[in-house]
């Protein structure tokens, strides 16, 4: 199979790159995108095939860069809206996804559709990111809550540098920010479908399970159930700031967020799992599909696992059709995708690491294996894919971050595998409960 998408990859990101860094207006773009199309069209009726995929490369770079301006654009536009902030305000809306708990407070994005306020009823079509104190659990998304909440312009204080939450809140379309100062102010209006409503109650019943085993006689849940909750359901709201600027500095903070190494994991095992009890070839890639998709729902879509899930499902269909497939093509392939979804992915560090790393594990490969030929295969693969990805996000580290910890390359050798065995393990947790839930749901 040809490298078809990763010429076209590497040019939308640069192009966004460019349109975002050299201000270029929606205007310009515009009419080179559709001559660009048109010449798409002209050189394939002619049979100048590579040509043709010349144009569409460009095509495809304006068409992204076209969307990401557009979708900048409105979101810049909604978020100079005139709106109250200094008071409390009645606010109607949908959640977007499932509320992060913290130690005394969660996070909640709202899908605002109207707001009321000194007994005016505005509709207003918006997102908004509010902390509220207390615990929301208990809300699903896609539930239809009513709140009472301060609204805030996002504001950032930016002297040399731009501000990183400037790109975080148009990554996440958060319009505006909210302060809730008691959950007793949530109201739920209508709860959401069958589905989101397992979903939430298989979070909560792992959850608890954490919290059963490893909350502390203060109430406060202690380290290991932190982490548990982190690497299982994707939620990191308890880890306090003193705990992360350790991991930080240990250089495995990365262990406590979903990414594709926590994908592998679950695939390889589900796989062998399924072998050991007697599914076919077949069956089993259809199992372990289902079960990733399952785990990336119930984790939130982080974006490194969506990344490793995507592609995990586009090899499994290429061995089941046993097709040849170009790794960088499926991966290429997948970064497009989310790309199409929302255009101002790109900005976020996450993003690129996810996609630079594997790239670059793949490709360290071919250069490393060799000079650890007389280990074990496992290690082989272990100490390559380590010095590979260290490699690579020693740059990048700086230029998104400004700090490096040479101490990862250590500590990653020692505790992603035993991150892995854990994941292992907390598999049958996570299923076990699944399980639980559907029965308590549908009994």
């Amino acid at each position: 199979m040809k490298n078809v998408f990763t010429p076209i990859f590497l040019t939308v990101l640069s192009a966004l790159f460019l349109v975002n860094n050299l201000d270029i207006f929606y205007e310009v773009l515009h009419p080179l995108f559709i001559s660009s199309f048109m010449l798409a069209l002209l050189f394939f009726v002619i049979k100048k095939y590579k040509i043709t995929y010349l144009f569409i490369i460009i095509s495809f770079s304006f068409l992204l860069s076209l969307k990401f301006l557009e979708d900048k654009s409105d979101f810049i536009k909604t978020c100079e809206w005139d709106i109250p902030e200094t008071q409390y305000v009645s606010i109607y809306g949908k959640l977007r996804d499932f509320p992060e708990i913290k130690k005394e407070h969660s996070i909640i994005n709202l899908k605002v559709k109207f707001i009321e306020y000194n007994k005016i009823k505005r509709f207003l079509s918006f997102n908004i990111r509010i902390k509220v104190k207390g615990d929301l659990r208990n809300i699903y998304r896609g539930d239809f809550i009513n709140i009472d909440a301060k609204i805030f312009k996002n504001r950032f204080n930016e002297n040399f540098y731009k501000n990183p939450f400037r790109n975080y809140v148009l990554i996440k379309k958060n319009h505006f920010s909210g302060y809730c100062k008691s959950e007793l102010m949530v109201t739920v209006e209508k709860r959401t479908n069958l589905f989101w409503r397992s979903i939430g109650k298989w979070r909560n019943s792992i959850r608890e399970a954490i919290e059963k085993k490893y909350l502390e006689k203060n109430g406060e849940l202690n380290r290991k159930g932190v982490f548990l909750e982190a690497i299982l359901i994707g939620d990191r709201g308890k880890l306090d700031n003193l705990q992360k600027e350790r991991l930080l500095s240990s250089g495995v903070y990365h262990l406590f967020a979903i990414s594709g190494a926590h994908i592998g994991v679950i695939a390889i095992f589900c796989l062998i799992f399924l072998r050991f009890l007697g599914f076919r070839y077949k069956k089993r890639y259809i199992i372990t599909a289902i079960f990733l998709v399952l785990f990336l729902v119930l984790s939130g879509f982080k974006i490194s696992a969506q990344r490793a899930v995507f592609m995990a499902i586009l090899i499994f269909i290429a061995n089941i059709s046993y097709f040849n497939l170009n790794i960088f093509n499926i991966i290429s392939f997948s970064g497009l995708v989310i790309l199409f979804l929302n255009p101002a992915e790109f900005l976020d560090p996450g993003y690129i690491l996810t996609y630079v790393l594997t790239a670059s594990i793949v490709i360290g490969r071919d250069i490393f294996l060799k000079f650890f030929s007389k280990f074990h295969k496992y290690f082989r693969e272990l100490l390559s894919a380590n010095l590979s990805a260290s490699l690579i996000s020693f740059p990048l580290s700086l230029f998104f971050f400004k700090r490096y910890s040479f101490a990862g390359f250590f500590a990653g050798l020692i505790l992603l595998p035993l991150t892995g065995a854990i994941i292992a393990i907390g598999i049958f947790l996570i299923f076990l409960h699944l399980y639980q839930v559907l029965f308590q749901t549908y009994y």
